[in-house]
């Protein structure tokens, strides 16, 4: 099973630092980056980056900027995941959604003691139409699961040794989810991991999940921190997008990657192998750009 991958370089100004990912079209993923710029990337090669603009309605204080990860809601909104200020944004459908001011801001009470560097970092909508929220945290970190109005249902730990980055859920209601850690020193690597809870995960007060692939043995060992999955044609899976952020950093890139995840990878009794598959070379440097760049108006 190949893991492909393809370098990001458009040269476009305040591209860069991307951290959440979700599927927009059949043909093209919108992508968020932890200042607040919001972009669209087509499916097929070369990948084209378009529409880059800022999301609507933020703040100019930058540590109210620090989105950390976007998702489809169930009711077909976006949700906009907040690290430093700990929150989420709920905006309306479609892309003008994303450009226009959210309408309504969820769980900022309840995740107030959230602060610093693992704070709020991912955001997975799921099946019956509540939504999870994750922190980037270590040990047993914080898992807040929220009714459809945003509301704070239950508290649980997500007992885990990397931390967690992004996250999915699957139709059947388990979960994909995205962890990775710095290796040092400089310049920065990541050991990155796609592992699985199965369904029922939630049930208890504590919950576990299973390594699936060490994506860093596949692919460049960038700082992926954007998930997103879409079924496949013949219903035999899920094509998995990644994307890494650069963190506006000349050492590291933004890598967009991608591979098909075959149904039988998720049963525990199946062992499944990742392996490198085709990278696309990186295209002509781009005339220099100013960073960081500049905040969204």
């Amino acid at each position: 099973m190949p893991a492909q991958s393809a370098v990001l370089a458009p040269g476009i100004g305040n591209f860069g630092g991307l951290s959440g990912l979700e599927t927009l079209s059949r043909t093209t993923l919108v992508a968020i980056s932890d200042r607040g710029w919001v972009l669209q990337i087509a499916k097929a090669p070369p990948h084209a980056v378009s529409g880059l603009q800022a999301l609507g309605g933020l703040p100019r204080q930058h540590y109210l900027r620090d989105t950390e990860s976007l998702r489809r809601a169930p009711d077909g909104g976006w949700w906009v995941a907040f690290e430093g200020a700990s929150r989420i944004a709920w905006h309306r459908p479609g892309w003008e959604g994303l450009t226009g001011a959210p309408t309504r801001i969820l769980l900022r009470p309840d995740l107030r003691d959230l602060t610093g560097n693992r704070s709020l970092e991912a955001v997975a909508a799921l099946p019956d139409g509540r939504g999870l929220a994750l922190a980037e945290q270590t040990g047993e970190a914080l898992a807040l699961l929220f009714d459809p109005d945003g509301q704070e249902s239950r508290r649980l730990a997500y007992r885990t040794d990397v931390p967690p980055v992004d996250a999915v859920a699957l139709p059947d209601g388990g979960l994909l989810i995205l962890t990775r850690t710095p290796v040092w020193p400089l310049p920065p690597t990541f050991a990155t991991r796609l592992e699985y809870a199965a369904p029922g995960w939630d049930q208890g007060k504590v919950f576990e999940s299973r390594p699936l692939f060490r994506l860093d043995s596949a692919l460049e060992a960038e700082n992926y921190e954007g998930l997103a999955a879409e079924p496949l044609a013949d219903g035999s899976g899920w094509r998995i997008w990644l994307v890494s952020d650069d963190n506006y950093l000349r050492l590291q890139r933004t890598v967009l990657a991608w591979l098909d995840l075959p149904r039988d990878c998720l049963r525990p009794d199946t062992h499944c192998r990742l392996e490198p598959g085709a990278t696309a070379p990186l295209p002509p440097a781009p005339t220099p750009r100013p960073r960081p760049s500049p905040p969204p108006q």
